[in-house]
Order: structure tokens, then sequence, then C-alpha cells
């Protein structure tokens, strides 16, 4: 016979038939299980007591996973993931990484704290998902970090004095547009100088006032915009006449005869 028991002193336990595999419940709870064994023989002579030992973990890892340190949007499709799991029990074996969240063409593979990865080519919102094992088997649910990728610039125009070719006034109005398909426009900056020395990013606004510089003549206003992500736009520009004198003339009546009938 033999006697199989969850305790060392084998109370409650029973002889029974001997065999060589046996399935057995362990005792509840996580943690270290040892199961106990002894033998008799037909002679009544009881064997020493055997064990061995196991770890039971019923818990699944916990984890998370963040794209380029949480930001909302990246330029590039090459991004950072920092990820971080967790177990209690028998410890972290396996992460797995993907752009689908079943998974499907992905590969278990050993567990690190940061990872490169590519999001793909084309422009939109990107989820990227992982999932933990342990040494148990456990396997975690799903986490996952979303990003918008935008690689491409706003684009915008600017107008003066509602599309007006001159003005008296060194005082203008700016009419300003701009469209972003991706993050969105985020701000703008306005300036007499096609390199925008001197002139500052600001928030992105339809329309503004501007002081035309310097005397008389043809005025260049330039905008540029940016978008969430940090894309530029091109430079747009819209000139202006800027006419300050008033016009000089002279009038003669029948070609400057003092008298007529």
């Amino acid at each position: 016979q033999m006697m199989i028991c969850n305790v060392s002193d084998f109370s409650g336990c029973s002889w029974e038939t001997y065999n060589t595999s046996k399935s057995w419940t362990l005792s509840s709870g996580d943690g270290t299980k040892t199961v106990y064994i002894q033998f008799n023989d037909m002679a009544g002579n009881t064997s020493a007591s055997y064990s061995d030992t196991v770890s039971l973990d019923t818990q699944i890892p916990t984890g998370s996973i963040s794209i380029n340190n949480d930001a909302s949007y990246t330029t590039s499709s090459n991004v950072n993931l920092t990820i971080s799991g967790s177990d209690v029990g028998s410890g972290l074996s396996q992460m797995m990484v993907c752009s689908s969240s079943d998974f499907s063409g992905c590969a278990w593979e050993s567990y690190s704290t940061t990872k490169s990865w590519a999001l793909g080519s084309e422009d939109g919102t990107k989820t990227v998902y992982v999932k933990f094992n342990d040494l148990a088997g456990n396997v975690s649910v799903s986490y996952n970090d979303s990003i918008i990728l935008d690689t491409q610039g706003p684009s915008g125009s600017i107008v003066m004095n509602s599309g007006n070719p001159a003005t008296s006034n060194s005082n203008a109005t700016i009419t300003i547009a701009s469209q972003d398909i991706g993050s969105g426009i985020s701000q703008m900056i306005v300036c007499n100088a096609s390199d925008f020395s001197g002139c500052s990013w600001e928030p992105y606004s339809t329309s503004k006032s501007w002081t035309l510089l310097g005397t008389d003549g043809v005025k260049t206003v330039y905008v540029k915009f940016e978008d969430n992500a940090g894309n530029e736009s091109p430079v747009y520009s819209d000139v202006i006449t800027l006419d300050t004198q008033p016009p000089s003339g002279s009038i003669l009546i029948n070609s400057g005869d003092s008298e007529t009938s």
C-alpha cells in the first residue's frame, strides 16, 4: 500500500493500493506546497516519509505599457515602449507585444522594460498591446497604449485687409486660416521678416491686428503654423501696398483761358 498526504504527520489520510500515478489536489492558497508519501509492504513494514514540493501560483501577472513616455503625438513611426510587469507568485517569465488586439502573428519573448517599436507608415491613431505570462503559465489580461502618428505638417493662408491691394493706414487686419488632418493646429508665428527673426510663436488665431513697418511701399507679412505633433507648415505670405501720401494735381478750364463766351 501507499499513503499520500498534504501534511507531514499524515493525519486525516488513509492507506490505499499502491499505484505509480495519482491525481492530487493541493491544499488551498498560493505558495509552496509539499506532498508526502509512505509505503508499506506485505509483511507490514512501513517506509520512511518521502516528499516533493511545488509552488502553487493561481494569480495572473499585472502590467502596463506606454508609448514615448505617454506622449499624445509623434512625428516618427519609430517609437520607444516602456513596459512594466509584476507577478506576486512564481515571477514573470515572458511578454508578448503586438499591434493587433488578438496578438495574431506575434510571439512570446523575454520580459524587458523597454523595447523599440515601429508603428507603421500611415498616419492616425496607433495602439500597441502587451500581455505577460509567469513561470507557472498564468497569462495576464491585455494592456495597451495609443498614440497619434502625424507626419504631415499643417497648411494655411494669410490675407491682409480682406485682400485689398493697398492701404493708407499702417495698422492692418490679418485674416488667418490653417488646417491639419492629424494632431491639429497648435500655434502660429507671424512676422514682417521672411526668416521670422525677432518674432515669436503664439496661440493659433484666425484674425490678428498688425502694424506694417517702415515707409510707404509694398509690404509682405509672413506666417507659418505648427501642429500638436511638432510638424511645421510651409511659409505663407500676403502683400499689400502702404500708401500714406495724398495725391497731387491740377485743373485747367479751357486750357487755361481766362475768359470764355
